[in-house]
């Protein structure tokens, strides 16, 4: 399965947009559903593993990173753009679930409270996943875009996109 990361400016989602600076990374990657991705060292995250697989369980969405950009981060948002769009987002702890997304202007997500300390630690690992997203939003064998927001303690914002196509299940 092809995985290709094509960086792109994003904006932040807060109530002062001046103040917060935007970043963005581009290189292309493969990956496997068990193997991971092979990263330049401009990407901010390295994927463990990606997946879409139609017809288990009405459609799964398996999604597992690490931040290799060496500095904390504040939230994550994850959009798969299927016909019905998932979201997963940080939240209490280090997953990404849908319950964690807060609805945000525009038919945006943002991602709920974080942690107590209110940041993530550097060179953290999210994971997550998402049911239900497959017949009637995704067909086999066809690609669809994933969206990684990172909203950094620094006040940046690193869009990064990927690629995921999607598997028969069993």
């Amino acid at each position: 399965m092809a995985v290709l990361i094509i960086g792109a400016a994003g904006a932040a989602v807060f109530l002062n947009p001046e103040s917060h600076s935007t970043t963005s990374s581009s290189t292309s990657s493969s990956v496997s559903t068990s193997q991971s991705a092979t990263n330049s060292s401009t990407d901010p995250f390295k994927v463990s593993y990606l997946q879409l697989i139609v017809g288990y369980q009405g459609g799964l969405f398996n999604i597992g990173f690490q931040d290799v950009a060496g500095k904390p981060l504040q939230s994550l948002v994850v959009i798969l753009a299927t016909r019905n769009e998932t979201a997963l987002c940080t939240g209490a702890g280090y997953g990404l679930q849908f319950a964690n997304c807060v609805p945000g202007p525009g038919k945006t997500y943002v991602a709920g409270p974080s942690i107590a300390s209110g940041n993530f630690a550097a060179n953290a690992t999210f994971t997550g996943f998402a049911t239900g997203v497959g017949p009637g939003s995704a067909v086999v064998g066809q690609n669809y875009t994933i969206t990684i927001t990172a909203n950094w303690v620094d006040k940046s914002t690193t869009v990064t996109k990927l690629s995921v196509q999607a598997t028969a299940g069993n």
